[in-house]
């Protein structure tokens, strides 16, 4: 039996039922927190700030997560952790490079036009991507959210989803298909 700590952020919520939920979603749901951050950091320590800070976002999205359903909420959560654990990356390269410098002692820190495109490129594929789930049936949704948001083995998926290892594969391709369909339908529109 594992045995959870939950974080003081979420202890400190002030109104019971919140603070049962965010409980109860933090156990749900840590393994997948801790494999989402061990994708992007590798030391315990580091991981465990991760989820706190995520942690600390989502205290502020209750109503909305409230709201989702249980593979919607497992996405919202990891996604969540990725970005804290991205922002950790990034603050720690940007302090590098403004350590570092130039000769002179500044470093270009601006973003190019290229980066600032490429980000809205990425958000605008996103969204997209965000529209096709929702279309797809739940199966497909959850085999997806299962092997790309919370990067779980073949072998995981099968478990989780009570089905024969040999059949993950066909399932996620049949689920890929059917998503590169549904975008490429809205992409036409």
């Amino acid at each position: 039996m594992r045995i959870f700590f939950i974080p003081q952020a979420i202890l400190a919520i002030e109104r019971d039922d919140d603070r049962a939920f965010m409980s109860g979603l933090y156990k749900n749901l840590y393994a997948a927190m801790y494999k989402t951050a061990y994708q992007y950091l590798h030391h315990d320590d580091e991981i465990n700030d991760v989820i706190n800070d995520a942690c600390v976002t989502l205290i502020g999205k209750i109503s909305v997560l409230r709201r989702l359903e249980p593979y919607q909420q497992r996405a919202y959560v990891a996604a969540a952790v990725r970005n804290t654990a991205l922002n950790l990356i990034r603050k720690r390269r940007a302090q590098a490079e403004y350590t570092a410098g130039t000769a002179d002692g500044y470093g270009d820190r601006w973003a190019s036009e290229e980066d600032v495109e490429a980000c809205i490129v990425y958000a605008e594929q996103v969204e997209v991507m965000k529209q096709a789930l929702r279309q797809l049936s739940d199966r497909d949704r959850e085999v997806l959210t299962l092997k790309y948001l919370e990067g779980m083995k073949d072998a995981e998926i099968s478990r989780k989803l009570g089905i024969g290892a040999g059949s993950v594969r066909p399932a996620l391709m049949r689920a890929r298909k059917r998503a590169y369909a549904v975008m490429n339908r809205e992409d036409a529109v």
